[in-house]
């Protein structure tokens, strides 16, 4: 092989290897075109996904939702709770403020008129009987004219000056049978003539609301706890 065709040989090689490599570039470009279209397509694409993404919660903004949803209804339990505890304590304060009234007019003795009719406004016809059957109320019968004021009189017995004052009061309450049962236990420091001497009592009964305002319904017994009748509390 001589020179010439030697030379001949390597240029032909020569031009194969421009023809490959622009055939390849031109490949590689064409490509990178390609790509460089589709990554421009996704990026306009893009915004329009991204404020759909927007108008819907995601996982972390549901999870955020509900978290305060829950919190929120704790709340309101708890609000609920403590308003019907409000409501509880509101009403035992009533009872208490009414049951210590009762006692205080139960044992009063200044003026027996005005007693009756103090007592028969707290309570209705029931507890109104025992009360009668008990001379706590003096009823028609009896001449209450002839019982000066700060005294007291029972059955046939001579009147005696009596001041009783309540030294303690503790009331407890349960509900049964769409009343409130009471048992009121009270010490009470009496003067009677030239003694003086304490006592503790029961009163037990209801209570429930006539017209808005608390009444004894039934009064099962007022005794001493010492008294033999005190039996009667466990009936």
């Amino acid at each position: 092989m001589n020179k010439e065709r030697l030379v001949g040989f390597i240029m032909i090689g020569l031009v194969v290897v421009i023809i490959v490599m622009y055939l390849s570039n031109r490949t590689t470009a064409q490509k990178l075109e390609n790509e460089n279209e589709e990554l421009k397509s996704q990026l306009e694409e893009e915004p329009t996904n991204t404020e759909a993404d927007a108008s819907s919660p995601s996982f972390n903004e549901a999870g955020t939702s509900s978290d305060t949803e829950d919190t929120q209804n704790t709340s309101q339990e708890t609000a609920s709770i403590e308003n019907s505890g409000e409501a509880l304590r509101s009403e035992i304060e009533s009872y208490d403020t009414f049951v210590s009234e009762f006692v205080d007019i139960l044992t009063s003795y200044d003026d027996q008129e005005e007693k009756n009719e103090q007592l028969q406004e707290m309570t209705t016809d029931s507890a109104q009987t025992y009360l009668e059957e008990n001379y706590y109320i003096l009823d028609d019968d009896q001449d209450i004219s002839d019982v000066e004021d700060g005294e007291h009189a029972e059955g046939d017995f001579e009147p005696l000056e009596i001041d009783m004052d309540i030294t303690s009061l503790d009331a407890y309450y349960s509900y049964s049978n769409n009343s409130v049962e009471v048992i009121a236990m009270y010490q009470t420091n009496t003067e009677a003539g030239d003694e003086n001497f304490s006592g503790n009592y029961i009163l037990k009964g209801t209570i429930n609301t006539v017209e808005g305002e608390v009444k004894f319904d039934t009064i099962t017994s007022i005794v001493s706890i010492n008294d033999p009748n005190a039996d009667e509390l466990y009936d």
